[in-house]
């Protein structure tokens, strides 16, 4: 029962084409953004199984994370910018004209939101390339080649997934 939402993500992704090269996917559904990592058309497999708030345990897993930004997050103005998520309240497409200070358009104001979303992805998709960089050697292989994983593709599946991968490209 671990990770079974983001597990069907990848598997759904790889029954649709799973990529080739050293590529990053992204499920962008209402709630959640499922980010995982592939090479030569399979997902990476978490040497050390999956973590819980942190917490790791003896369950076998992808190396894959969860970031609560999707569809229908909960948007808010802060003194800084914006926030996106993780709470859901649905789609927000009256919420824009709502957001706009005085001269704003909810174009200028969608963008910002965009930015704000990518900002999260962005540092969770750094958190896991470093911890994929400071796992240890396990093979002759992997002595050989390195564990480097440096990406070549961005697949983006799901409703906001065109407009995030763009941007985070």
């Amino acid at each position: 029962t671990i990770f079974t939402g983001p597990a069907a993500s990848v598997l759904g992704i790889e029954a649709l084409g799973a990529p080739q090269v050293k590529s990053i996917s992204l499920d962008v559904g209402g709630t959640t953004t499922d980010i995982a990592f592939w090479e030569n058309g399979l997902p990476l497999l978490a040497r050390h199984g999956a973590k819980v708030a942190g917490y790791p345990t003896a369950v076998r897993s992808f190396h894959m994370r969860s970031v609560g930004i999707g569809g229908d997050s909960r948007i808010r103005r802060t003194e800084t910018g914006f926030e996106v998520g993780p709470e859901r309240i649905g789609p927000a497409h009256k919420g824009m004209q709502q957001l706009c200070l005085m001269g704003e358009t909810a174009a200028e104001v969608a963008r910002q939101v965009v930015e704000a979303a990518v900002s999260v992805i962005e540092a969770t998709i750094n958190e896991m390339l470093h911890e994929w960089s400071i796992q240890p050697v396990y093979t002759v292989n992997d002595v050989i080649k390195g564990t480097e994983f440096e990406p070549e593709l961005l697949v983006g599946v799901g409703g906001g997934a065109a407009g995030l991968i763009m941007a985070l490209g």
